[in-house]
C-alpha cells in the first residue's frame, strides 16, 4: 500500500496450492517454474512430483516425460501437450487428454482408463495395462520403432494413419477399430507373446499406399 509521501510496501505470498493455468484444477497441478519436464519436482506444486495418489492436472503446458518411473491417479491435459519419451506413466483413474499426446517410446499403462480425445501421435512403444484406452481424436503412428499394445484394450474410434513401424499386439490384447485405420507402408501387424490378441473391426481396414 501507499500513501502521499510515504513509502510503498510489496508482498508476494505463495500458498501451497497453486491454480494452474485456465480451468484444469487437480491436486497436483503443474507449473512449468523451470522448464518443461515432469520429472523436475519444482515444476509441480509444492515441489513434489506425482504420485499415485494425486488427480494431476496439466493445463496450457507442453510437458515431456523424459525417463524414469512416473505416476499419476488421475491425470488430465488441457490445452498443452504430453510426450512420453524413454519413461513408464502410470495413471491409476478414470483420465482425460483433450491435449496433444505423443507417445516416443515410452509406455503409457495403469488401471485407469484413458480417453485420448485430442491428437495422438505414436512413434514407438507400448500402451498396456488394465485400464481401457479410447481414441477419438486424429492417430497417426509414424516412425520406424515399433509400437504396441501389450494385455490392453484400445478402442480406436477415430481414424488412425500408420505409415511406418511394425504393429504389436500381445497377450490377449484386444484393439476395436470403429473409424478408418489407413495403411500407407508394408509394416506389419504381428502377435508377439501370450494369449491370442483380437482385432474388432467394424469400421474400415484399408491399404492406400505402400
Amino acid at each position: 500500500t501507499s500513501t502521499p509521501g510515504g513509502s510503498v510496501f510489496v508482498a508476494r505470498v505463495e500458498t501451497g496450492e497453486s491454480t494452474p493455468r485456465g480451468v484444469c484444477r487437480g491436486g497436483k497441478n503443474f507449473l512449468g517454474i523451470e522448464d518443461n519436464a515432469w520429472e523436475n519436482a519444482d515444476n509441480w506444486n509444492n515441489a513434489i512430483l506425482p504420485s499415485s495418489g494425486d488427480d494431476v492436472c496439466i493445463e496450457g503446458f507442453n510437458v515431456v516425460i523424459g525417463g524414469g518411473l512416473q505416476n499419476a491417479g488421475t491425470l488430465r491435459v488441457e490445452g498443452g501437450s504430453l510426450t512420453i519419451g524413454n519413461a513408464k506413466l502410470t495413471v491409476g483413474g478414470a483420465s482425460e487428454i483433450t491435449g496433444s499426446l505423443a507417445i516416443n517410446g515410452g509406455t503409457l499403462t495403469g488401471a485407469g482408463n484413458v480417453l485420448i480425445s485430442g491428437p495422438f501421435t505414436w512413434t514407438g512403444g507400448t500402451i498396456a495395462g488394465s485400464g481401457i484406452t479410447t481414441t477419438t481424436g486424429s492417430l497417426a503412428l509414424s516412425g520406424p520403432a515399433a509400437k504396441g499394445v501389450f494385455a490392453h484394450r484400445w478402442d480406436a474410434n477415430s481414424n488412425v494413419t500408420w505409415t511406418e513401424g511394425q504393429f504389436s499386439v500381445a497377450s490377449g490384447t484386444i484393439v476395436n477399430n470403429t473409424a478408418t485405420w489407413d495403411c500407407q507402408s508394408d509394416a506389419a501387424i504381428v502377435w508377439t507373446v501370450g494369449p491370442a490378441p483380437a482385432f474388432n473391426n467394424s469400421g474400415t481396414f484399408k491399404k492406400s499406399a505402400g
